[in-house]
Order: structure tokens, then C-alpha cells, then sequence
């Protein structure tokens, strides 16, 4: 009879220095899921040789590509949202106008080899956070490279911090919506039993003549997306909203302490889909078609000073 046993994988991640360049990873990610792995696409036989079988394929070229899931912590979040976003001042993570050169080293490790990817760039990033739940995240993620070794697990410096949930956003936390007349407030806190927001880069594996290996990924558009749950449909004010196509902002708040902390905002926007439930306590759902907060300094929003759709903002000291 075999053994049975519990596989204990475990991932880490770093942000290169040098952009494609292999790093030893230093963060360790409390993960959910990891699919990143490496395939190759079969390029079939459609000859006809007067038999029924066709023979063996040939070898294409090879895919490195997957999605890291995980529970955001305040510590092990940072190289996600800085690799995600694409550039990082002091805690506040901003889209650049232009592309994102910004790439992770992410190594995995299971109980027969550690595997080693480099240049990872996050195709696109998704988070979302529920009543009676946590604030997670899914990264959809394309490597350059993949290597298998006999290594040792990269030493770890950082380890998850404290982890956030939806009520973190209450109390001192919060989770407003308004329109742009003015700088949201508490007047403009909002009762939301979801959130979803996040965006997109575009990077996908190419390939040439050259080899079978994927060529550098590179970013293109950058759509951002944001919907959320009004916790009970009490009023027409979304309905209103929509019809008049009201520019909007957002700020939602993850607070447990003055060194743990997450700021989400999202400075112009308008709905595009609104829904009343069928719940016996109906909730209104909402969906935001997400624009740029303007160009260089002519902000479109004046109350948020950032020209690009989505910023987030990480305590951790």
C-alpha cells in the first residue's frame, strides 16, 4: 500500500531589478492557486498516407503562462501591486500612461524539483472582497523563461502580514461613492456587500522564427473594470446615476491600523449596468465602464490628482 501525504508547496516572489533577469525571490506568498507552467503547442500531422492513423505531431512552441490566487496581506501584496501596476512611490502604486516594464521572479517548489520563472509580467488583476469574507486576488501571469532545478527554496525575508476583509473597510475604513461635485466624504459612505475591481495590460505570449520560446511580452491597452453590491436597494439613486450617465468616483478603504492599511481609488467612472436582485432584501448591482482621470495635469476629476484609472495606496510600516 503507498503512503499517503500532504504535497507542501510553497511560492515566493521578487520584483527584478533587472527586467527578465532571474532574482532569488525573497516574499513568500500565501497562494490559493498557482497554475503557472510551461507547454508546449502540437503542431498535428494532416497528411494523408493511405492509412487510418496519423503519425506523431511535432513539437511547437512553448507557453509559460498561468494565474497566482492569493489572500492579500499587507506585507506580501507589495511586488504584486507594484508588478501589477507598473510603478510604486512610496506606498502608492499608479498605472504609467505609457507601458509596464515592471516583471516578478517567481519560484515554486514541490516535493521533486523547484521550478524558477523569470521575467513574470501580470497579464491582467482581479480583486474582489464579499460580506463575511476576505480581500483576494487573482493575477493572470506570462513568464519569459522556465527553469528545473535541485535547488533549495530561496531564503525568505518577508512573510505575510496582516490579513484584510471586507469589514475592514468600516469604522475607520470605509467604502464611498459619489459624483465628482466635490471631494468624497462620509456623507458618500456606501453600504456594499461586493466589490470587484482591477485591470488589464495585455501581455501574450509571441513567438517567431527564432525558437520555440516565447519572445519579450509587451504591454498594449490597459482597461480597468470595477463593479460592486449596494447592500439593499433602498432608493432610485444608481437607476438615476446611470440614465445620466453621472461622472463618479470610488475610494474603498482596508483598515485595521495606521501600519496596516490598503487605499483603492478610482476617480472617474459611470454605470453602465444596474440591477435590483431577486434576493428577498434586493441588492442593487452595478457594473462602471472605468475611464483615465484625464491627461499630464488636466485631471477630469480635480478631487483625485493621478491621470490614471485606478490607485492603490499600501500601508505596511
Amino acid at each position: 500500500m503507498g503512503t499517503t501525504r500532504k504535497v507542501l508547496k510553497q511560492v515566493a516572489c521578487v520584483v527584478e531589478g533587472t527586467a527578465r533577469v532571474y532574482s532569488a525571490p525573497t516574499f513568500r506568498i500565501p497562494f490559493t492557486s498557482f497554475t503557472i507552467n510551461s507547454e508546449f503547442d502540437m503542431i498535428a500531422d494532416d497528411s494523408i498516407e493511405g492509412v487510418a492513423q496519423q503519425d506523431l505531431p511535432n513539437q511547437g512552441v512553448k507557453k509559460v503562462e498561468g494565474q497566482l490566487a492569493g489572500i492579500v496581506d499587507v506585507s506580501t501584496i507589495a511586488p504584486i501591486l507594484e508588478a501589477a501596476f507598473g510603478a510604486v512611490d512610496t506606498g502608492a502604486y499608479s498605472l504609467p500612461t505609457t507601458e509596464n516594464t515592471k516583471t516578478l521572479s517567481i519560484c515554486a517548489k514541490d516535493e521533486v524539483k523547484t521550478y524558477k520563472y523569470a521575467g513574470c509580467a501580470i497579464k491582467g488583476i482581479r480583486f474582489s472582497s464579499d460580506t463575511n469574507g476576505r480581500l483576494t486576488y487573482e493575477a493572470d501571469v506570462v513568464a519569459y523563461t522556465e527553469t528545473r532545478d535541485d535547488e533549495a527554496f530561496p531564503t525568505i525575508n518577508t512573510e505575510k502580514g496582516t490579513r484584510l476583509v471586507h469589514h475592514h473597510a468600516s469604522g475607520t475604513g470605509y467604502m464611498r461613492i459619489g459624483d465628482q461635485a466635490d471631494a468624497l466624504a462620509a456623507g458618500d459612505n456606501q453600504g456594499l456587500s461586493r466589490v470587484e475591481f482591477g485591470f488589464e495590460w495585455g501581455f501574450e505570449s509571441e513567438h517567431d522564427n527564432t525558437g520555440q520560446t516565447t519572445l519579450i511580452p509587451l504591454s498594449r491597452g490597459n482597461p480597468a473594470s470595477f463593479s460592486f453590491s449596494i447592500s439593499r436597494h433602498a432608493a432610485d439613486t444608481w437607476h438615476a446615476a446611470r440614465d445620466a450617465a453621472t461622472k463618479l468616483q470610488a475610494e474603498l478603504y482596508y483598515y485595521v491600523s495606521a501600519t496596516a492599511s490598503l487605499k483603492i481609488q478610482i476617480p472617474n467612472f459611470i454605470l453602465s449596468e444596474v440591477k435590483v436582485s431577486d434576493d428577498d432584501v434586493a441588492k442593487v448591482d452595478c457594473v462602471a465602464a472605468v475611464g483615465r482621470n484625464g491627461i499630464a495635469t488636466s485631471y477630469t476629476n480635480a478631487s483625485m490628482a493621478f491621470v490614471t484609472p485606478i490607485k492603490a495606496t499600501l500601508d505596511n510600516s
